[in-house]
């Protein structure tokens, strides 16, 4: 042993206080299919992902069915095999944070419990171990005259399953031998994991979390395994390096290279060992780009026998430093001998982050755009709502503020099979309040208005005016908080880039169209009616107020620029002085009645012309309102908001407008340019049809 390893191994003693357990379930994503469907049990089936079979039931690998295997190839090995689509990973991810949640709270609060991936956890059980070898209460502790250990144990006499009959051992069971204790625990765990949620795992014990990872390999499935301190030196000289945490893609290259060559091959009468199989669980969540690569290497030297028993005999720590640099060549070697102080961190019982993916080889057309993310949009709010969302109580869990799509666009320099390496391209904004409103508004709904007022408008502004080729989609949201935002006018009108309609309005329907036409036009169409519509509105507004900028009569009906958008409300109607009598009367009438959703705090806020608009779409959303409101004496209330259209009022509001409109023998004109207009006989202004019985009247009382 030279200097080197005598360092390390000295090292690796020193850090034995600590008892980590892991748990890995025995193919996750299979047990959740069976349990859902349990006549799969006795078939042999693969899982499904695009045109992959990511991962495999036990059977179909008796047969030959690989892991990330083509569709293709598996069925070829396999005939019978049944193909399960693995797509949708929501019922996975529910399945992930059930035994999560399960598992802490087993354990309680005293030990941190760490997710990897969907299918294990680290749960760091020191002071729960050490606590049970004095008090001897919890009923997972054997019995004062039980001896050994539970499962299989590795320690210098070899691998053994501990048996009352077939043992020789006859060590006591004390308070110091807490890592026998604490096999009794990951026992008592899976079984527990198993009669209560009906999935089986293995379970792996030692004091870091690199050797109880390996450790709960050695007996999968439905087994564990104890790796004791003395024996970790000889437990890790056979592992393949490729396996240890810390190894990735970069360091296997320089590995391969340096040492690849005269390696010692694998015997092709040796089968793969299992670990390899298992590993498509992780990557079936959890796949990156730089997984390809490493996936690729590895099928170069896959006979390469680099374990870590050979790595240390032919190479060095000062080598590593040299390799790798300093500080990570001594990690590195530091891992080669078991050493491993990473602590095991707590994972909260709720996501930082939630995102939905989606790779493809070409999007160059919007259209094709819009379709992909309004998929990835409805799949996020099912995430949202499976995550963060209590059906029962009708109440969000935390509430993330901050909304971020990120794409990939395809580089004309790239290089065959290396896509991955196309540069990533992400932008944020804020999430609208309404997509927490579950109980208020369909998901279809929801995902609609996310995507056309946020999502598309960041990707717009992200591939710009130029030609685009896309090959990812990624829509995450983040800043998670606690309180749920204060319901706004964003709560009415979505929060994406300025454009067409002004562009984040709700797509509310003009009162001129009809409702069945109307529904039946695509976005795009209806798009382009409100900004027609908003344009003639504005012109009317602009006529009222004196302007004479009038419409342009061009071929195709094409507006002229548009004008002002200056709001005015309802007193903006009138260029006069308005008596403080009448103007009360109006105010009153103009003031719609704030919609229960809308905070109060923030509706007093508000402009009159805001609440108006925000009144009409609520109005329009809920279908049975008229377009009146009507207020709490029964009268209707008036609004006109520019940008919304208002049916012609025939009759009177109230019992005020018709004692003017009887008794005033004032002769009045209709305005032959817009038919919601009038001319006043007095004064000559061009007002709305709906204020005339109040603007006659305003004549009668200052003459």
């Amino acid at each position: 042993m030279n200097e080197d390893v005598v360092f390390a191994t000295s090292s690796m003693i020193q850090s034995n206080d600590r008892i980590i357990i892991q748990l890995d379930l025995d193919f996750f994503y299979g047990q959740v299919e069976q349990l859902a469907n349990p006549s799969l049990r006795a078939l042999p089936f693969g899982i499904q992902q695009k045109q992959i079979i990511v991962t495999c039931n036990y059977l179909a690998r008796e047969r030959g069915v690989g892991k990330l295997q083509l569709l293709t190839d598996a069925v070829r090995a396999c005939p019978e095999l049944v193909i399960v689509n693995g797509e949708d990973l929501n019922r996975f991810r529910k399945a992930s944070r059930d035994i999560f949640g399960f598992v802490r709270n087993l354990v309680g609060d005293e030990c941190a419990v760490q997710r990897l991936g969907m299918d294990e956890l680290w749960i760091d059980v020191t002071s729960l171990v050490e606590r049970e070898a004095r008090d001897r209460s919890a009923s997972w502790i054997p019995g004062e005259d039980h001896r050994g250990w539970a499962g299989h144990m590795i320690d210098l006499n070899g691998d053994r399953l501990y048996t009352p009959e077939a043992t020789t051992d006859i060590t006591q069971f004390t308070d110091g031998e807490t890592l026998y204790l604490a096999s009794y625990l990951a026992r008592y765990m899976r079984d527990q994991l198993h009669e209560q949620l009906g999935f089986t795992c293995s379970a792996g014990i030692a004091t870091s979390k690199l050797l109880s990872k390996l450790a709960a390999t050695e007996h999968k499935p439905a087994d564990q395994t104890l790796v004791m301190p003395e024996a970790y030196g000889h437990f890790l000289r056979g592992v393949q390096v490729k396996k240890l945490n810390g190894f990735g893609y970069k360091t296997l290259k320089v590995l391969y290279e340096k040492l690849g060559s005269w390696a010692p091959q694998k015997d092709e009468a040796v089968e793969s060992d299992m670990v390899d199989e298992d590993d498509s669980e992780s990557y079936f969540e959890n796949y990156k780009p730089q997984d390809k690569a490493k996936t690729a290497l590895l099928d170069v030297y896959k006979d390469t026998q680099l374990t870590v028993g050979f790595v240390i005999e032919n190479s060095s720590l000062a080598e590593f430093r040299d390799w790798f640099g300093g500080e990570q060549g001594q990690c590195l070697w530091s891992l080669l001998h078991g050493v491993d102080a990473t602590p095991v961190k707590a994972s909260p019982l709720y996501p930082s982050t939630i995102s939905i993916e989606d790779s493809f080889l070409h999007c160059s057309r919007i259209v094709d755009a819009s379709r992909r993310l309004l998929e990835l949009t409805v799949d996020l709010l099912d995430r949202l709502e499976m995550e963060l969302y209590d059906q029962a109580t009708d109440r969000w869990a935390k509430y993330p503020r901050t909304l971020r799509l990120t794409i990939r666009l395809r580089s004309p320099n790239r290089v065959k099979g290396e896509e991955w390496r196309d540069k990533r391209e992400g932008r944020g904004t804020g999430l609208p309040v309404e997509v927490f409103e579950v109980t208020r508004m369909t998901k279809q709904e929801r995902a609609s208005r996310l995507l056309n007022g946020t999502v598309i408008g960041l990707f717009k502004k992200m591939v710009g005016e130029k030609e685009w080729d896309c090959s990812l989609f990624n829509i995450a949201v983040v800043n998670f908080e606690d309180k749920r935002p204060t319901a706004s006018i964003g709560s009415y009108f979505a929060s994406g880039a300025k454009g067409d309609i002004d562009s984040a309005k709700m797509m509310v329907r003009p009162a001129e169209v009809d409702d069945e036409v109307w529904n039946t036009l695509p976005e795009e169409m209806k798009r382009e009616v409100l900004v027609e519509y908003k344009r003639d509105q504005q012109g009317f507004f602009d006529r009222a107020n004196g302007s004479t900028t009038k419409r342009k009569a061009e071929e195709g009906g094409k507006l002229g620029p548009q004008l002002s958008k200056k709001r005015g409300g309802i007193a903006g109607f009138f260029n006069v002085p308005i008596p403080t009598s009448i103007a009360g009367r109006l105010i009153a009438q103009a003031s719609p009645t704030r919609p229960l959703e809308v905070d109060e705090e923030v509706w007093a806020s508000l402009p009159a012309d805001l609440k108006a608009e925000i009144a009409v779409d609520y109005g329009a959303k809920k279908s049975a309102k008229p377009a009146m409101d009507v207020n709490s004496e029964g009268v209707d209330a008036v609004a006109l908001p520019v940008g919304h259209a208002r049916e012609r009022v025939d009759e009177p509001s109230n019992g005020f407008d018709k004692s003017v409109d009887s008794d005033s023998d004032r002769e009045s004109f209709r305005n032959d340019s817009d038919d919601d207009a009038f001319t006043c006989p007095s004064c000559g202004f061009i007002l709305p049809m709906f204020v005339r019985a109040a603007h006659l009247a305003y004549h009668e009382e200052i003459t």
